[in-house]
């Protein structure tokens, strides 16, 4: 068979060739490499690039030519993580750019550590007539004394906003206006809104029964509160927590034309509207009215969390986050929870972000560890406890009145 093996390497010159040795070694005849090679020119150092865009390379060339690094817009797409420097640029881009923070936030009020916080601002609502009916320690609604006084009691321990519902009778039925809404009890609201101002701080009055008639609410106007309810968006909600009672149902459409007439009466009244939010189609109608222009002034929201119905929450942290993150700018934000679990854990959160609170029976008459609480004003001290352990100062009445924007 013929010899596979290597022909062994020649030991001797061939014309016109050159003995090499190998780097570190000594010259020997027998290590010797012969190569075909140019006349020798000066040796100059080569840079990264240069080295990898030999023609007769293998690979193709990591970094780009002189020409195409001089280009900025050639320079621009050629950058590739894990490439020298750009590595840097990337990193350094993807700190100093990151998505919508907190402090960035418009509607949040994360301060950095050691910054001040906006003083917060308690809203107490006591009536649990239909949201918690036959609750042990609600006066009947028509005791405005008895319901007064737990108003001056919460205002006593630290809230400052009061909603009231006054006097109000729910409808049995849909009526031929296609709405299932509280018809309003003139003298009994301003009964109740008399006694709740022998308080002698001047807090914040907030007429609720945002599920009322529009003429009805104008009415009340008269009676000169601070701010006034409104839902800017339908009205849908069931109550039946427990089902010894029958359900507690309303049910309303507020178009857009009736939107910007309740503003324009409040405005025209010198009351300040309170936008009832229960999803974010509200954050477009206030956009809305704001076109038409009226609401110039920071507006006032109130968002709703686990509200049974149709136009339902969840009171959950992500929900939240989610509505906040969505308001319109320009916009005073507070969370009604109604859910005896969820709310002690929302409120929290709330308080850190910057928001304000409402507490109180009609929202959940029951204490974080699920007892029944025996006052609204005990409510509120849990509040003002859990602000003052996250390091958030409770507002006084006069501090409560600027941040809301309303004057006495």
């Amino acid at each position: 068979m013929p010899d596979r093996r290597c022909p062994a390497r020649p030991t001797s010159q061939e014309p016109g060739s050159t003995t090499r040795s190998q780097p570190g070694s000594r010259a020997s005849p027998d290590r010797s490499r012969t190569t075909s090679r140019p006349p020798s020119r000066p040796r100059t150092a080569r840079t990264r690039c240069e080295s990898s865009s030999s023609p007769t390379s293998r690979w193709p060339r990591a970094c780009p030519s002189r020409s195409e690094q001089s280009d900025p817009r050639r320079r621009r797409l050629l950058r590739r993580p894990g490439r020298g420097a750009t590595r840097g640029r990337l990193r350094q881009r993807a700190t100093t750019q990151p998505s919508v923070t907190p402090e960035q936030h418009p509607n949040m009020q994360t301060k950095r550590q050691g910054d001040p916080m906006d003083p917060l601002v308690i809203t107490v609502t006591v009536d649990s007539t239909m949201s918690y009916p036959g609750y042990q320690g609600m006066p009947a609604i028509e005791d405005t004394d008895k319901v007064g006084q737990e108003y001056i009691d919460s205002v006593n321990a630290g809230a400052t906003l009061c909603h009231h519902h006054g006097v109000h009778y729910l409808e049995d039925a849909i009526q031929d206006d296609g709405k299932k809404l509280s018809k309003i009890d003139f003298e009994g609201w301003k009964n109740l809104t008399d006694k709740i101002r022998t308080v002698g701080t001047d807090p914040i009055m907030q007429f609720g029964i945002a599920s009322a008639r529009l003429p009805e609410k104008v009415e009340l106007m008269s009676l000169k509160p601070d701010m006034m309810s409104y839902a800017f968006n339908v009205h849908d909600e069931y109550f039946q927590p427990d089902p010894a009672y029958p359900a507690n149902e309303m049910y309303s459409l507020h178009p857009r034309d009736e939107l910007i007439e309740f503003v324009t009466a409040a405005e025209a009244n010198g009351v300040k509207p309170e936008i009832e939010c229960f999803y974010t189609g509200a954050f477009w109608n206030l956009e809305f009215v704001r076109r038409q222009g009226l609401l110039k002034e920071k507006a006032w929201a109130t968002l709703f969390f686990g509200w049974q119905g149709g136009a339902w929450t969840p009171p959950t942290p992500d929900a939240l986050m989610y509505m906040v993150k969505h308001l319109p700018p320009n916009t005073n934000w507070n969370i009604s929870v109604m859910d005896p679990v969820a709310q002690w854990k929302l409120l929290p959160l709330a308080i850190a972000l910057g928001g304000h609170v409402r507490v109180g029976w009609e929202d959940n008459p029951y204490l974080p560890g699920g007892g029944a609480s025996r006052s609204n004003a005990e409510l509120v001290e849990v509040v003002v406890k859990m602000a003052q352990q996250i390091g958030r100062p409770i507002a006084n009445v006069d501090e409560a009145r600027r941040i809301a924007g309303v004057s006495r």
